[in-house]
């Protein structure tokens, strides 16, 4: 009976164009997502530029707990020490188990934060739709 099965061939290449080895879906799998994937590398760029140029211009580097950007809740943050919490205008996303450190998004930083969180809901969309047109096919 399977012999008698015509190849799906249209079928097969829109898959092999759309996703990769691990299922994943290729920027190239339509041109809105390039378009999306490529704003997104931009605004994530450009918000850690910008939270790197915070603390270096600000002399903060005393209130960092590590000198690193780290993701809280979806939005990318610095782990300032607790006892200069108010030093740092910013929205606190988390804080540590041992309370030594909180986990702020500075206020600089919060509108470009918003940007790369509608363009990752964007992309999610588009990714969802390509996957919704390869089951229909």
């Amino acid at each position: 009976m399977a012999a008698t099965l015509e190849p799906c061939r249209a079928l097969r290449d829109a898959i092999e164009s759309s996703l990769d080895d691990e299922g994943n879906v290729l920027d190239g799998a339509s041109a809105q997502l390039r378009r999306l994937r490529g704003e997104l590398r931009v605004a994530r760029d450009r918000l850690g530029r910008h939270l790197e140029g915070i603390i270096a211009s600000s002399g903060a580097r005393e209130f960092l707990q590590e000198p690193l950007i780290t993701p809280r809740n979806g939005r990318n943050v610095r782990p300032i020490k607790s006892e200069f919490r108010s030093r740092v205008p910013g929205v606190v996303h988390d804080t540590s188990d041992s309370g030594a450190t909180v986990f702020v998004e500075p206020l600089a930083a919060v509108e470009l934060g918003n940007r790369v969180r509608e363009l990752e809901a964007d992309e999610h969309k588009e990714v969802l739709r390509v996957l919704r047109g390869l089951s229909e096919l």
